[in-house]
């Protein structure tokens, strides 16, 4: 480390609101030297993606900010709004948390990528495109060319991070901001991504702040470890010390509920045995007709899965596997090329629309989003009970209702009132467990639910899960890209692998002893090889 690229000093950020201010940042101190790599750690509200958007200027008119950014010896806090922005981009690169609405839906992705350069004049249009579409291929996309003239609504979740990444890297910048850039990614690519921005650290000497909740990437990836909690600094310090000596009982908390630390040792899955089969998936296939192409893609190929009552099977693999498509066939929310599904002995295809109707009741699903999939303009005890209701009871038991299962995911008295904004995004997800459990169904399908929770939030909806199915018998189709959750919940897990199931088996023996190169694959890109 040759010199400083970033010094916070003392930095406070307060939220003026209409009644009380919001203290969000409290005396914050930290460096960041030029090729090095320093993770700030913390749960959602802990103020590190604060910190973050104070470093690049990106608060929104009612944060009011004190202290000293130095960037390369320059206080960004002295200079002007005209100045302040010359910076972004070229001295500073962002990568924001969500590619959903980071992007302008319309406009091509190479134009977006390419802006950057055409801003800050450090290339002509036609020279920028092609930087554009070598910044994309070094993001980890395949196709750039192709996808350089797509729009963001055409890329998946995972791709569009990589476009978020792309845009941060053109320029080459001395001080890189990456605010939770994996969090929507599965293990291979977040390496193949993190390895990206590592080369790009170890050869510019770009100075790395790597804003995360995931403590197996900070152990993987990062020189020094600062954690936050409440706003202020509560750890500081290089990777080993944190990761084997925790100084302060926030840290130990953290290292104790991040799963992927924990990826050795028998599966902690609470034993369960076989209930009666309630989801049967035989030869299913869903093709999808590619333009240009005769040949339509197969995107689900001949996959059997079973789940019984009472147990969960994980379904695991990476972005583009299948793993989404394959859900929404199982609850017939698309209908299959081929194959079929059978739902506690009912054969789904072909059922009439009212049969279909009733047994909808009995299986569910929780999306991965909390953020997009609750009404924004009801109450929550409403969201609630909005499946009851819309299968017929009246709204003075529904209500009842709804308040016993907020109870039963341990929200605070009080929330049915609010609205899903109000809320943090783990209170979100116990939202919609809560309306997923409204109906008492049979088997519920969770796609992703805990990807976008930090540790200890997930832990805790992972112990809900747990106490749910326990009592309930209630079967689960578990989707997931993390492996380490996927170890901490499942009994089964099938892999998946462009449409096709390659290996199938007990957790423990997946785990274990995995049979297929692509599943050994996986295992190894679990992060947290530090402490493992």
């Amino acid at each position: 480390m040759s010199d400083t690229v970033l010094q916070v000093r003392d930095l406070e950020v307060t939220y003026r609101a209409k009644q009380d201010d919001v203290a969000a940042v409290r005396g914050v101190s930290l460096t960041v030297d030029a090729g090095e790599t320093v993770a700030l750690v913390g749960e959602s509200g802990s103020g590190k993606s604060t910190t973050a958007l104070a470093v690049a200027g990106l608060l929104p008119a009612r944060a009011a900010v004190t202290g000293a950014l130095e960037f390369r010896g320059r206080d960004l806090t002295q200079v002007g709004r005209r100045e302040r922005r010359s910076v972004l981009g070229v001295g500073i690169g962002l990568v924001p948390q969500d590619p959903t609405v980071s992007l302008n839906p319309v406009r091509r992705i190479g134009d977006q990528v390419a802006e950057v350069l055409l801003i800050h004049r450090r290339a002509r249009r036609s020279q920028a495109r092609a930087a554009a579409v070598e910044a994309l291929a070094a993001a980890g996309l395949d196709d750039p060319a192709i996808r350089a003239r797509q729009y963001p609504h055409e890329l998946s979740g995972g791709m569009r991070q990589r476009v978020l990444i792309a845009i941060a890297l053109i320029a080459s910048p001395a001080l890189l901001i990456a605010d939770e850039p994996t969090s929507a990614l599965d293990v291979t690519v977040q390496r193949q991504i993190l390895d990206r921005i590592g080369d790009l650290v170890q050869r510019n000497g770009t100075g790395l702040l790597l804003v995360t909740h995931d403590l197996a990437v900070a152990a993987d990836r990062a020189d020094r470890i600062v954690v936050m909690s409440q706003g202020r600094i509560v750890e500081d310090g290089p990777v080993e010390q944190i990761l084997r000596d925790p100084a302060h009982p926030y840290t130990r908390s953290l290292l104790d509920a991040a799963p992927a630390l924990h990826l050795s040792g028998p599966v902690t899955a609470a034993p369960a045995p076989a209930g009666r089969p309630l989801l049967a998936v035989r030869g299913l296939v869903k093709a999808f007709p590619v333009p240009g192409r005769k040949a339509a893609f197969r995107a689900v190929d001949a996959v059997d899965l079973d789940v019984a009552a009472g147990r969960t099977l994980g379904l695991v693999g990476e972005s583009g596997s299948g793993k989404s498509t394959t859900a929404r066939l199982a609850l017939r929310l698309i209908d299959p090329t081929a194959g079929s599904v059978v739902f506690d002995g009912v054969e789904l295809a072909g059922l009439p629309a009212a049969r279909l109707r009733e047994l909808r009741r009995r299986f569910q699903l929780v999306q991965q989003n909390p953020y997009a999939a609750l009404h924004p303009k009801l109450s929550v005890i409403d969201i609630v009970a909005e499946p009851l209701r819309s299968f017929g009871e009246d709204r003075r038991t529904a209500r009842d209702r709804a308040t016993e299962l907020l109870d039963r995911v341990q929200l605070p008295a009080g929330t049915g009132a609010r609205r899903a904004a109000e809320l943090s995004g783990g209170q979100r997800q116990r939202v919609a467990i809560a309306r997923a459990l409204a109906l008492q169904p049979d088997l519920v399908v969770l796609d992703e639910p805990v990807s976008a929770l930090d540790v200890r939030v997930q832990a805790h909806i992972l112990a809900l899960l747990g106490d749910l199915q326990r009592d309930l018998a209630v079967g689960y189709l578990f989707i997931s890209h993390d492996l380490a959750v996927v170890r901490q919940i499942c009994h089964d897990v099938a892999v998946m692998y462009r449409g096709r199931i390659v290996e199938t088996g007990s957790a423990g023996k997946i785990f274990a002893d995995p049979e297929h190169e692509y599943t050994r694959r996986l295992l190894a890109a679990v992060p947290g090889t530090a402490v493992r």
